[in-house]
């Protein structure tokens, strides 16, 4: 029987958003935790290399994102190129390991922890099921695909021709992993320039 790309990528979020709430647990057994409060993405004016890297990196602590973004769009000539390169080629080896490393450690630790947390039966059983290495290698896996979605987005925030051209090419394709998503940001970039009264860059 076939299994369709979309109930897999499902069952991955599922399985990702048991783990989280798991290490959650785990964090207030452990003391809890505190969450950052926002901040100003740069201190002082970014070059566009800190521009499209801190855009890859991005997370919930990063700050600004309107900043975020209109630095990208001033720096589109320049930050275009390194964004197409990081979605063909996705993230480095080392961030990937990274990845992988804390994924499984976390993993162990949530099910060395199982006793403490007061889970129900079902999810419990679940985390003790999961095999730490191919969980960790679900977690690169989503890691990837998280981050070439952020270049693709980065592409559509810098509306440059080249990036409209490139997000063109992934909504073409229906084969695509990122077709739809292509598609998504290419209809909030028609809807931005229509609100803004111009239109999106004509494709060179």
């Amino acid at each position: 029987m076939r299994t369709d790309r979309n109930e897999i990528m499902g069952r991955s979020i599922d399985t990702q958003r048991l783990v989280t709430a798991a290490l959650f647990a785990c964090a207030v057994v452990s003391g809890g935790c505190v969450r950052a409060t926002r901040h100003p993405v740069f201190p002082g004016p970014p070059t566009p290399v800190q521009v499209y890297e801190t855009w890859l990196a991005k997370n919930c602590n990063v700050g600004d994102d309107k900043a975020l973004e209109r630095y990208l769009s001033q720096y589109r000539a320049q930050v275009t190129p390194a964004l197409i390169q990081a979605f063909i080629a996705g993230p480095p080896q080392d961030a990937r390991l990274g990845v992988q490393s804390r994924s499984e450690a976390q993993l162990v630790q949530i099910q060395r922890s199982m006793d403490s947390l007061n889970l129900p039966a079902d999810e419990a059983s679940r985390l003790q099921s999961l095999n730490p290495k191919e969980y960790s290698q679900a977690a690169v896996d989503d890691y990837v695909r998280a981050y070439k979605s952020s270049a693709l987005a980065g592409l559509g925030v810098a509306n440059s021709p080249e990036g409209i051209a490139r997000l063109q090419q992934e909504s073409n394709s229906p084969n695509s992993e990122f077709y739809a998503i292509a598609k998504v940001i290419l209809a909030q970039v028609k809807k931005s320039a229509r609100t803004a009264g111009a239109e999106p860059p004509a494709k060179r």
